[in-house]
């Protein structure tokens, strides 16, 4: 194999660039972190990171968390290119005809239907990886199948409403197919192991984008009436231009009203990254009316003087009391035991 030059994605855990894969469908740089978004996600482009298998699991009829990695070999940097993200039923021969993902075919990125997303290089031998997680929901399976995952980086981006798939060729034989994956380095193949016990009752995503100006912000979700037996989490990945995220497990609902929000503090200016909320329904049906609420708030104190006059004209409805979940830089959630107020700048609610 002559010199690659471009972004580089591995077949397998041992191979380097110009070497042939001793496996074609184990690349451990399509990453699966499960149901819940990595806080950390730059443990993946570490040293130890890249020489780690992340494993194979996936869950199916649920939002999935994937990340795309490679390796910069292009010596002329910076340089970006687009990372695709695609999914397949499983199939011995992975013909990209059947390719599914785009234009939101179960993947989202941020709660955008796309399955693509820039990925930038600073340095020559730079492992590198695509921003924010590709939410994956794969759907049901027929007992005894599985999916193939595949990741896709153009080198040289053009429009990225163009599917890369459409521009292959055709393809028909298990000679032209063995060919392209030879002559294709910047792709990558992921069989998986599918597990279906999670059951939740529904999973929604929905984008966030941050001020311009950066500023202190609460993202969280509000309870009307929901019975307690029932189980609430939400995760908000860190926004590719740095800032922090949250991850609140699924847990019961402590109170029929309750509301707990992760306050934002270091989003730079125009962030964005997107919250999904998972709800697992217990014995007790939601009754009539009830709902989920996922709110975005600002504290009432960080306005300004003119801006809380204005809040105040307009009705004390405005404002409410929220309790908020700090996250510290470990992972602990600390939750705040006075309420404070803050003024509500937009919702998404899911109602019964």
């Amino acid at each position: 194999m002559s010199d690659y030059i471009g972004f580089f994605v591995r077949d397998n855990l041992g191979q380097v660039p110009n070497q042939q894969g001793t496996c074609w469908s184990s690349s451990p740089d399509i990453i699966f972190n499960g149901t819940s978004a990595q806080q950390n996600p730059s443990i993946y482009t570490t040293a130890n990171g890249y020489a780690t298998d992340y494993g194979s699991t996936v869950f199916l009829n649920t939002p999935n968390f994937v990340y795309l990695r490679a390796l910069n070999t292009n010596p002329t940097v910076p340089v970006t290119g687009r990372a695709w993200f695609y999914f397949v039923e499983s199939d011995l021969a992975l013909w990209p005809n059947s390719w599914r993902g785009f234009n939101g075919d179960c993947v989202n990125v941020a709660g955008n239907p796309v399955n693509y997303q820039p990925i930038t290089a600073t340095a020559n031998n730079q492992v590198c990886m695509a921003g924010l997680p590709y939410i994956w929901t794969p759907p049901n399976l027929a007992s005894g199948t599985h999916y193939c995952a595949v990741s896709w980086i153009d080198n040289v981006p053009g429009d990225p409403s163009i599917n890369p798939v459409s521009t292959f060729g055709y393809m028909g034989s298990f000679d032209n197919l063995v060919a392209f994956v030879l002559a294709h380095p910047n792709m990558g193949w992921r069989n998986t192991t599918d597990v279906t016990g999670l059951g939740l009752t529904w999973s929604q995503t929905t984008n966030i984008t941050g001020p311009s100006v950066p500023g202190q912000f609460n993202v969280g979700v509000q309870c009307t009436n929901m019975p307690t037996d029932g189980q609430l989490g939400f995760s908000i990945p860190p926004p590719a231009t740095g800032g922090s995220g949250a991850y609140f497990p699924l847990s019961p609902i402590p109170n029929p009203n309750y509301q707990g929000t992760v306050k934002i503090t270091d989003w730079p200016a125009n962030a964005t990254s997107s919250i999904t909320v998972n709800y697992k329904q217990g014995a007790t049906n939601p009754p009539q009316g009830s709902n989920i609420v996922v709110t975005l708030t600002t504290p009432y104190a960080s306005l300004s003087s003119e801006t809380q006059l204005a809040v105040d004209r307009k009705g004390a409805d405005l404002v409410s009391m929220q309790h908020s979940i700090d996250i510290d830089p470990f992972g602990r959630q600390i939750i705040m035991i006075t309420p404070t107020p803050v003024v509500l700048i937009g919702s998404q609610s899911y109602n019964y």
